[in-house]
């Protein structure tokens, strides 16, 4: 059976549906499926000519599982830099120092990126593959076909960026929105830093990425209680001794928001990734591709089961777990961060600390087993239950895959650690630490060093 598959938008999240569905046909729908095309289709119209955030791990280990892909090829031909973690510059309730966590990622320059596989063509992925750019002026999808400008495809996984291809109502509110504006200024200078910094200023945050041959700090703020002259202003005050006005500086809008579904529900041709999937927080850590790998490993999944019952049940519990899990625990993550503000009081943090609270302590994260029902976000460690119960805890969940933790992203507990003991959580003092990897520099204070 040959089926033509088309993936809109070449963004981190498409190459890496692509290169999965690949991967699947290769090792495991060889026999059945091993006629497939795929397409990549590139329209600089659907996507931005940057990205917000560094590309987390599993964005590189799922391309070498295809090609020849190495950081020191993003180095030299993408103005790519290895990141190692984020910065926390003036979050949480800590005075004395700024603080790291973990994630390795890499930061590069998106446009360079896609231009190399363009010129390629997709060769590299080997037959039946192509990577093209092309304006797409109509989509339509019927009972049996997607059309793309009249071009028949079986199947179209949307990872555009801006507006999605179709069914732009299809959409709920997320539980939370923090911010849906940004301040994006470029300085043409090389970023001396391998980590991305996360700065905490008046009327939001402000996400700086190191490139190979320039720097990109984005103010991400909400545009419902401050206004882009409010935040050029501040963005002044943090760079004191800079001349902005030689600076490249442009503005992004975004409305937060998730889809209602990954495949639609009727034609089941209509799949959505990526940002056209959710767009919650640009630039957090939350929003890293961990989460578009697990949903793009489930999308192959249901491509490449020929039988149509296990195809239904697939799709149900896809959606399931999209709904019960991928949400929850991006939006989780996310308030975990915000749930202590910052070094300011103002309208932006006192909204985002006090939604971040209601939210965490929200019943869907209760665990009568745990936590008996109760408001556990001040006290996750205690008296009762201490750090090796959290440890208990944490080993049993990942043995036997039972929800114990309030939070998902708990099993990570290094990050659990990180994060509560540089927001200043109250129960850190039952963590049990060989020491701490604090920055050297002052509270609130940017710095380029490390530990």
């Amino acid at each position: 059976m040959s089926r033509k598959i088309a993936i809109v938008g070449a963004t981190m999240e498409g190459f890496m549906q692509l290169a999965l569905l690949i991967n699947n046909k290769r090792y495991d729908g060889i026999d059945d499926f091993g006629d497939d095309e795929y397409t990549l289709i590139h329209d600089p119209d659907k996507v931005h000519p940057f990205m917000l955030s560094g590309a987390g791990v599993a964005f590189q280990e799922v391309l070498e599982r295809e090609i020849y892909f190495t950081k020191r090829w993003l180095e030299k031909y993408c103005d790519g830099v290895d990141s190692c973690g984020y910065k926390y510059v003036g979050w949480g309730t800590r005075r004395d120092k700024n603080f790291m966590v973990q994630g390795c990622s890499n930061t590069f320059n998106i446009e360079k990126f896609r231009q190399e596989f363009i010129k390629d063509g997709g060769s590299i992925f080997g037959e039946g593959v192509s990577v093209i750019e092309q304006k797409i002026d109509s989509f339509e999808v019927s009972g049996e076909k997607c059309l793309i400008n009249g071009d028949e495809y079986d199947y179209v996984i949307d990872c555009t960026e801006k507006n999605p291809l179709g069914w732009e109502d299809d959409y709920m509110n997320p539980s939370v929105t923090f911010t849906n504006s940004a301040v994006i200024v470029e300085k043409p200078t090389k970023g001396e830093w391998n980590y991305t910094i996360e700065y905490a200023a008046k009327y939001g945050h402000i996400v700086g990425l190191p490139y190979g041959n320039m720097q990109r700090w984005v103010y991400l703020y909400d545009s419902n209680i401050s206004t882009e002259e409010d935040v050029r202003e501040d963005f002044k005050l943090v760079f004191p001794d800079e001349d902005f006005d030689q600076y490249k500086i442009y503005s992004h809008t975004w409305t937060p928001k998730i889809s209602n579904y990954v495949i639609h529900p009727d034609n089941k041709r209509y799949i959505r990734n990526g940002t056209a999937l959710i767009n919650i927080e640009p630039g957090s850590p939350g929003s890293s591709a961990e989460s578009s790998f697990f949903i793009s490993e489930q999308i192959c999944r249901y491509l490449f089961n020929d039988n149509a019952r296990e195809r239904e049940e697939h799709d149900h519990m896809l959606q399931l777990t999209y709904s019960n899990y991928i949400i929850q625990t991006l939006q989780s993550f996310i308030c975990f961060s915000y749930q202590y503000g910052s070094r300011y009081d103002t309208k932006f943090w006192q909204n985002t600390k006090d939604a971040a609270i209601e939210y965490l302590n929200s019943p869907c994260f209760s665990h009568p087993g745990v936590f008996a029902g109760k408001k556990f976000l001040d006290s996750i460690l205690s008296d009762s239950f201490s750090d090796d119960d959290y440890r208990i805890a944490h080993h049993n969940q990942n043995a036997t895959g039972e929800t114990i933790l309030p939070y998902d992203w708990m099993n990570n507990s290094n990050m659990f650690y990180e994060y509560s003991i540089g927001l200043g959580a109250p129960y850190v003092k039952y963590f049990k630490t060989l020491g701490n990897i604090d920055p050297p520099e002052d509270f609130g204070v940017i710095g380029y060093k490390c530990v």
